[in-house]
């Protein structure tokens, strides 16, 4: 569904969490799901065919065939709707033919691919793909916040240390990094509950203000076209 206020048919607090997955977290998972592939020890899954004849001996393959079905399909996910936002837009794609290019050429455009029509469940789709390969790569689950959001909220901590949390969290703290920190920063929106000389690394902020001022002043977008 379109955002009529915004033209957006992606919210934008859901691009920032996608951009932040197809940048941050699926390099990393496709890495690991070439290992698994590739890798004799992972058997959970094995797909004996075909076959290395060597004289009369038959060998198994050793070839993990989750992984496989799990990386074809995150790669047949991300070109999808690679394609869907060039041939709609009238963008021609010039990053690299394959699953990582993708993702990060989406991470790019993800305003192009925000005002795509049908856009609306590429975050469910791509979302639901990405949990998929990081089960069949057998990367563990991302940790989660285990104290509760007052805690949280009441937490202080610097720049890096909030962003870390945001991740954690999830939720409305999606979208929270060390630059959006210091923008709000600079901005006047929030102010350092302790500060030392030196970076501002050692300003500490409270989590809760952070979270309040990144929900009540969103970052600015226009939509626009955008390049490959």
């Amino acid at each position: 569904m379109l955002d009529l206020d915004q033209g957006w048919y992606i919210p934008l607090h859901q691009q920032d969490t996608l951009a932040a997955l197809l940048r941050d977290e699926v390099p990393d998972i496709l890495a690991a799901l070439a290992a698994c592939i590739a890798a004799e020890g992972h058997r959970t899954h094995i797909s004996y065919d075909p076959k290395v004849t060597n004289g009369s001996d038959e060998q198994p393959l050793p070839y993990d065939n989750s992984a496989q079905e799990a990386a074809d399909h995150l790669g047949n996910e991300l070109a999808w709707w690679m394609n869907h936002v060039c041939e709609h837009r009238g963008i021609d794609y010039t990053g690299s033919c394959s699953p990582a290019g993708w993702a990060k050429w989406l991470a790019d455009n993800v305003i192009a691919l925000a005002l795509t029509p049908g856009a609306d469940e590429a975050p469910a789709v791509i979302g639901q793909a990405v949990t998929g390969a990081r089960r069949a790569a057998r990367i563990p689950k991302r940790r989660t916040w285990g104290g509760s959001i007052e805690e949280a909220g009441a937490t202080r901590l610097n720049a890096r240390g909030i962003e870390a949390l945001a991740r954690e969290m999830g939720g409305d703290w999606m979208g929270i990094n060390r630059d959006r920190v210091r923008t709000l920063h600079r901005a006047g929106h929030i102010q350092p509950v302790h500060v030392d000389e030196g970076s501002d690394q050692q300003l500490l902020f409270l989590a809760g203000d952070v979270l309040g001022a990144h929900l009540a002043h969103p970052p600015r977008r226009s939509p626009k076209r955008c390049t490959a």
